[in-house]
């Protein structure tokens, strides 16, 4: 945009880019960082295991009415009896930013050393 818009020559136009793709990041982290999933109580498991039908999970709330699921969520936040678990997550995914940053760091090292 910088050698199409401005008329920047090619080095200072990349390095705007590149400030400005950073500037944008940085901003998002800043603003997304202490946010919470909108989706506030997701169980730590599919379901429980069926026992008419062997290997099958069966969700936790088959056969119950939205009185008893909000019932089943209250007494998880009351204490629950251990069985039922529900968790909250942050909006970012730290683990797959962990996952991904190294392999885009390797690749721009791969793609330079492609390139000489």
């Amino acid at each position: 945009m910088g050698i199409l818009l401005l008329r920047f020559p090619p080095k200072p136009a990349s390095g705007l880019s590149q400030a400005s793709i950073f500037g944008a990041s940085l901003g998002g982290i800043l603003v997304n960082i202490r946010k919470r999933h909108p989706d506030e109580h997701i169980r730590d498991t599919k379901g429980t295991p069926s026992e008419s039908q062997p290997g099958k999970i069966m969700s936790y709330e088959k056969g119950k009415g939205p009185m008893e699921i909000e019932g089943d969520r209250q007494k998880y936040l009351d204490g629950g009896d251990g069985k039922r678990k529900f968790y909250t997550r942050p909006v970012i995914d730290y683990d797959m930013a962990l996952f991904l940053a190294p392999m885009e760091m390797a690749g721009a090292v791969l793609g330079v050393i492609i390139q000489r």
